[in-house]
């Protein structure tokens, strides 16, 4: 058994063939936009059926489960995705600060969906999960006050009004039979 209890333990040699095609791959300098799935296809593509990996192991690999024979060569596959990540965000970082374009806005765009530490969004969820939400209304009269103050507290405040109302009484409206099938004519005997 190995250090991670059997987890992603796998054929050493297949683990190196796919590091090495993996470094291929990653060597390019258009890999900032793939995704882990894209990264698994493009490496799975350069090898052999036998060779090849499936998601989860990818997965396992990446969170270093690997078996106790795989430590090395793990270590060195976890490395290399982690620096592939800091090369991309360096150089996305390096287009939004050292442009001259008046477009930066789609650097700093792209790095914040692909790199959640950089998406505002994210992290304001994360700060304000732990805290109570508060909520300002300002009302604009006495009547708003006590309608506010009701909802809040549960306390009825405000009286009822009697409001003068009419009721109409509901006008059948005749429809010729020929006209009911007829999608040409929908629109010439409407009452409005």
């Amino acid at each position: 058994m190995n250090e991670n209890n059997g987890v992603g333990s796998g054929n050493w040699s297949k683990m190196e063939k796919w590091v090495e095609k993996l470094e291929n791959v990653l060597n390019n300098e258009n890999i900032i936009f793939l995704t882990d799935n894209d990264l698994i296809f493009l490496v799975n593509k350069e090898l052999s059926k036998k060779d090849r990996i499936t998601r989860q192991t990818f997965h396992n690999w990446k969170n270093g489960k690997f078996g106790a024979l795989d430590k090395e060569i793990g270590e060195q596959f976890v490395e290399m995705v982690h620096g592939a990540m800091i090369t991309q965000k360096n150089n996305l970082l390096d287009k939004l600060l050292n442009t001259n374009d008046k477009n930066w806005t789609k650097m700093a765009w792209i790095l914040e969906r692909r790199f959640e530490e950089w998406n505002l969004k994210h992290i304001s969820e994360s700060v304000n999960k732990n805290e109570k939400t508060v909520v300002n209304i300002v009302a604009g009269s006495n009547e708003q006050k006590a309608l506010i103050d009701s909802i809040i507290n549960g306390i009825p405040q405000i009286e009822a009004k009697d409001v003068l109302y009419y009721e109409v009484p509901p006008t059948p409206i005749e429809l010729k039979k020929e006209d009911t099938n007829n999608p040409n004519n929908e629109n010439e005997n409407l009452p409005f």
